[in-house]
């Protein structure tokens, strides 16, 4: 009997890559600011990844009326107000055919099991999740690059500069998605996807 030939694997981040986390902050903030923030004022500011909404409040005068802390408990019980990106879920599902997939996130600790039963009802129950170096939260955690080696991943898809560098520092190969305030200033080296449509494109024919 011919033995298959195992199929790539693909690490996939969770926020801003298949979660649409950044707008379900914008929308959370406005309710509990009382604030008319839109979508452009989170995404064209520039600013850093670990910081980055406590940032854009300050420059419009909310820091004294909002607190990301408060979004991070609240996602420890309910992430049901996070919409899944757009194509994510039927790109993955497509891809599926031709690669093996993992999410490797550096949300903090807490989360991993609202994490998880996001994943199982808006993505896909039979993908693994493992938690990374989150510098807030889990300074402990191995960064992406080291779990992709250690998981033999090809490929890194993730909003975050920082990961997608840790990944290229292991040999693996990584795709920043999106084009958000925290990524504008990503290196030329780094391969940018602005949609699930253009990274189904790309690894369809790469395959």
């Amino acid at each position: 009997m011919t033995q298959q030939t195992p199929k790539p694997i693909i690490a996939l981040d969770i926020d801003d890559v298949v979660a649409n986390t950044i707008d379900a902050v914008h929308l959370w903030a406005n309710n509990i600011a009382g604030a008319k923030l839109t979508k452009e004022d989170y995404r064209t500011n520039e600013g850093d990844y670990w910081n980055y909404y406590e940032q854009v409040w300050e420059r419009h005068g909310l820091s004294d009326k909002l607190s990301f802390s408060s979004v991070l408990e609240t996602m420890t019980t309910d992430q049901s107000n996070i919409a899944v990106v757009e194509g994510a879920r039927e790109s993955i599902q497509e891809l599926k055919s031709r690669y093996d997939f993992v999410f490797i996130t550096s949300r903090p600790p807490y989360h991993k099991d609202a994490t998880r039963l996001w994943i199982d009802e808006h993505i896909d129950p039979s993908i693994s999740v493992y938690m990374a170096y989150n510098p807030v939260a889990d300074r402990e955690a191995r960064s992406k690059g080291e779990i992709c080696a250690d998981l033999g991943v090809s490929i890194l898809i993730d909003d975050n500069v920082d990961n997608c560098q840790s990944a290229i520092d292991y040999g693996v190969d990584a795709l920043l998605f999106g084009t958000y305030g925290w990524n504008q200033k990503a290196p030329a080296h780094m391969k940018r996807y602005d949609s699930w449509k253009a990274i189904g494109a790309h690894l369809l024919h790469e395959a």
